[in-house]
């Protein structure tokens, strides 16, 4: 199997992790789109990061690579944030839709950062 295709397997369950806390933040704690938003990607990206060096990535951990991931998710969470203000300000989406759409942008920014920055050495 190969890198690409491990790397969407872990995406998709991490997405759909991410897609129902989302829910969970907007609908029963009553967040708004934004307060949600952070609080999925937060739980998410510990366990995101030992899915990605184990199964995907296969890398022995790090202090360096950890630092490079935790600054790949800031980068790839920036422009997932500025995507989501920015629908949600110029167009009339749900918020679950306007959360998908940033989630498929923040995947591949995330997916490219890993790949050619992060884990680099083992590639």
């Amino acid at each position: 199997m190969g890198k690409f295709t491990r790397f969407i397997i872990v995406g998709l369950a991490n997405t759909i992790s991410c897609y129902f806390l989302f829910i969970f933040f907007t609908q029963l704690l009553s967040l708004n789109l934004f307060a949600a938003n952070f609080l999925s990607y937060l739980v998410i990206i510990p366990i995101s990061y030992l899915l990605y060096r184990i199964f995907v990535f296969q890398s022995t951990q790090n202090l360096n690579n950890k630092k490079k991931y935790f600054l790949s998710f800031a980068v790839a969470y920036l422009a997932n944030y500025l995507l989501i203000f920015i629908l949600s300000i110029q167009v009339n989406f749900s918020d679950e839709l306007i959360h998908i759409i940033g989630m498929i942008c923040y995947s591949l920014i995330f997916y490219f950062l890993n790949n050619k920055f992060v884990f680099l050495s083992e590639n």
